[in-house]
């Protein structure tokens, strides 16, 4: 090998070696780092699932719709679907949703509202909302929106002329007329519950009456006359007072009797 080959071999080890220790003294560019998007909250909710076409204006059975809980973007438009807390059974469907849709809970009158009650009086009757006394305090706790009630006017004669009177002069002539049977309860409202129809904080109960019904309760409630109302069986062959007070009263059985006073012997010895 000559010189100037020797020479050549040497310089490019030399450079080599340089090379190599330049590019591992290097530092690595580090990677460009990715923008990290914060997570979108979520929360869960309970929606109510028409099972089938559902039209305005029905009540909503527990067979009209299935319960379903779902994932939603917090504070999302998707929470007015929201049924968290609520049982829409007997609720009352004031737009009609299609079958497999979400049912809004603004499509929805609670049970006792005004929308609720206009909706569900027969044709051609009217809400009456029947203020109780506190006597009749405890049809509050024994009986339920759907069922029915009794309605009489407890009455009696007056001594010195034998008219008829209520209430009644006196416990032993007491007597009972029914005037109104099988009359279904719209709604129960408790004094702590007042709204603009109740604004007196009185218990009423919401009744479907027949304007004929309206017209001989309100007449005998303007002349202060005692009026008693009893929870009903809901037959509805029970025929009510009819207009023709011909053969009024009913009856002339005292609803009240005094017992006989019973015969004493004495034995004497």
């Amino acid at each position: 090998m000559n010189k100037k080959a020797l020479f050549i071999s040497i310089a490019m080890i030399i450079f080599g070696a340089l090379g190599l220790f330049l590019y591992t003294g290097q530092e690595p560019e580090p990677a460009p780092q990715q923008s990290i998007q914060p997570d979108i909250l979520h929360e869960s909710i309970a929606v109510a699932v028409a099972t089938r076409d559902l039209a305005a204006g029905g009540i909503l059975t527990a067979d009209d719709f299935s319960i379903k809980n779902i994932a939603i973007v917090k504070g999302g438009s998707d929470k007015q679907f929201s049924m968290s807390g609520v049982s829409p059974v007997n609720y009352l469907l004031k737009n009609a949703v299609s079958a497999g849709s979400y049912i809004p809970l603004s499509a929805l009158a609670v049970p006792g509202s005004d929308e609720y009650l206009a909706a569900s009086i027969k044709p051609g009757n009217v809400v009456y909302p029947l203020p109780l006394d506190e006597k009749d305090s405890y049809l509050m706790r024994n009986v339920v929106p759907g069922q029915y009630v009794d309605i009489y006017l407890e009455y009696g004669f007056a001594s010195e002329s034998n008219r008829v009177v209520s209430p009644s002069v006196s416990f032993s002539s007491s007597r009972l007329k029914p005037l109104l049977a099988n009359k279904r309860i719209l709604a129960i409202r408790a004094a702590e519950s007042a709204n603009e129809r109740n604004k007196n904080k009185i218990n009423e109960l919401v009744l479907d009456l027949k304007r004929s019904d309206v017209k001989i309760i309100n007449t005998l409630r303007v002349n202060n006359a005692r009026i008693l109302v009893f929870p009903g069986n809901g037959n509805q062959s029970v025929s009510n007072v009819t207009e023709d007070n011909s053969t009024w009263p009913v009856n002339d059985d005292a609803l009240f009797t005094m017992p006989t006073p019973a015969l004493v012997n004495e034995l004497r010895g």
